[in-house]
């Protein structure tokens, strides 16, 4: 995992160890490798602790990081931070993980990862992750760089410092 490319991380938001191929799949409609926070190796034994991400297991750097599932505790993002870019998928909108993504999602990753899969397998290029998903309303958020740094103030109504991706402010 320490020098791919892209990566697919999930968390406790995975319900099921069954549920794990939904995963794999997106993983590799987006040719990534699949890698877990700490619970899903080191508690309940679902993936292998090579493949966890954080304070105890690897430090990556990927150019992508696609998080499902993940809150974003502070032993998880140690592991995290050298990511290049940073999609998050959580149902939870005040989930930590949101604060250090660069794309974020609110939604269940059980409806976002087979749509995003579906999407990827048709090759769509070109938008942030949540409009290849077709998301709309309140559920897709972009950082923007023209939010002021001081006040994180956005240009769209949503969380300080974000807004709804769009092509005048490059995202």
């Amino acid at each position: 995992l320490a020098g791919s490319e892209r990566l697919v991380c999930i968390g406790r938001g995975l319900e099921r160890a069954e549920d794990l191929p939904l995963i794999q799949e997106l993983a590799e409609a987006l040719g990534a490798e699949l890698a877990c926070t700490r619970p899903l190796s080191y508690e309940y034994g679902w993936l292998p602790e090579e493949r966890m991400l954080g304070i105890s297991g690897l430090r990556p750097s990927p150019r992508l990081l696609l998080s499902l599932g993940v809150s974003g505790q502070v032993q998880h993002t140690v592991g995290i931070i050298g990511s290049k870019l940073i999609v998050a998928v959580n149902r939870d909108a005040s989930a930590p993980i949101f604060k250090l993504a660069d794309y974020g999602i609110v939604g269940d990753l059980y409806q976002v990862a087979p749509r995003l899969t579906a999407r990827l397998l048709e090759r769509s290029k070109g938008w942030p992750a949540c409009h290849l998903l077709g998301a709309g309303g309140d559920s897709c958020w972009a950082r923007c760089p023209a939010a002021s740094p001081v006040s994180g103030r956005a240009i769209w109504p949503g969380p300080a410092g974000w807004h709804r991706p769009s092509p005048t402010c490059g995202t």
